[in-house]
């Protein structure tokens, strides 16, 4: 084939293809899409344990969105109770009194205990006006204790105290992990696309949380 043939493919074109669609991400939400597509990529991993995917997990949320503290909990199989697993954002003592906090299945869906305002069929806003634990640890695990009693001076205004949880369903729609967000970068409300978004990585967790589950009873019925 002679060297001079001709490229049937207009150069023009293809250089207008190239700058039109270029992979380098345009705006905010082509980021966030990247993101989840990165994280989704990364649960695919066979080395990646669930500790992995979940510490990745928040690392996308801390990246990718306007909250500063995030935590993931998870429910123990073998107990039946629920415990976080991963922080991120939170001072060292908070950190602790995370993983010392244990809930009920009652404790967890409790809107008297925890009193907050559903915001969709997973999402639910939990206000400090609100909080009436009797856990020590739930104060501890207050990032800024000393702000906890600032009044809300604004509609807008989201503060210490305030926390956002999706929660993660499995299969059979029972309550398998949670996400916790709080600390506002802005101090204000939350955009709505952001949480719609959270609530995508929400689903990948409970997808890789019900693989690990199935794995585990195909290995006691082997025996293992």
């Amino acid at each position: 084939m002679s060297q001079d043939t001709k490229s049937p493919l207009d150069l023009k074109f293809v250089s207008f293809l190239r700058t039109r669609y270029s992979p380098v991400p345009k705006n905010d939400q082509e980021k966030i899409i990247e993101g989840i597509q990165s994280f989704l990529l990364s649960t695919k991993d066979k080395n990646a344990n669930l500790k992995t995917v979940l510490d990745n997990a928040a690392r996308t949320i801390y990246r990718l969105f306007e909250f500063k503290e995030i935590a993931i909990g998870l429910k123990n199989t073998d107990d039946g109770l629920y415990r976080y697993e991963v922080t991120l954002g939170f001072r060292h003592e908070a950190e602790l009194a995370y993983k010392r906090l244990v809930y009920t299945y009652d404790e967890m869906v409790s809107a008297e205990k925890y009193p907050f305002v559903n915001l969709s069929k997973t999402t639910e806003y939990c206000t400090s006006e609100g909080m009436k634990s009797d856990k020590k640890e739930d104060l501890i695990s207050y990032n800024r204790p000393q702000v906890i009693s600032l009044q809300r001076d604004s509609m807008e205004r989201f503060i210490e105290g305030d926390y956002i949880e999706i929660n993660i369903y499995g299969y059979d729609k029972e309550l398998i992990a949670w996400i916790e967000l709080a600390n506002a970068k802005n101090g204000m409300l939350p955009d709505r696309t952001n949480l719609k978004w959270i609530e995508l990585i929400g689903s990948i967790i409970g997808t890789v949380i019900q693989r690990e589950i199935s794995e585990k009873k195909a290995m006691k019925r082997r025996g293992n």
